[in-house]
């Protein structure tokens, strides 16, 4: 399910790198996240201040879902998405993730996920993923 210029470290173009944490189980776990500092997704966004965009930090968290269940998955419902912080690779080179989901009727995934580096919280989110 990977997307080579995206996610692979052994590509140049890659924009983040995610490595799970030891002791998760399956519905609930915790993703360490390197990002590429020079990917041009970081570039394009502010010009001048080089920051993962907000659809991308969805975009990680959808992935990461999607690994933990093993198919393709789509937002149907944001109900909180709060940005705390710019995530800028100055700033938060790596992150950590925590994800923890619940499977509900219809093929459908709640989700409740955090990005935070240290003591600072970047993101929170709670969403529904649907197949």
């Amino acid at each position: 399910m990977g997307l080579p210029h995206l996610e692979s470290p052994e590509s140049p173009d890659f924009l983040f790198h995610l490595s799970q944490v030891p002791g998760d189980d399956g519905e609930r776990g915790e993703w360490e996240v390197t990002l590429n500092a020079d990917h041009p997704i970081l570039m394009g966004h502010f010009p001048g201040m080089p920051v993962v965009p907000g659809v991308m930090q969805l975009f990680l968290v959808r992935r990461v879902c999607e690994g933990l269940i093993g198919h393709p998955l789509c937002w149907t419902e944001i109900h909180r998405a709060k940005f705390f912080k710019p995530w800028t690779p100055e700033a938060f080179p790596r992150a950590r993730m925590r994800v923890r989901t619940e499977a509900l009727e219809g093929h459908a995934l709640k989700v409740e996920a955090s990005v935070f580096s240290e003591q600072v919280q970047i993101l929170s989110l709670k969403g529904i993923l649907r197949k």
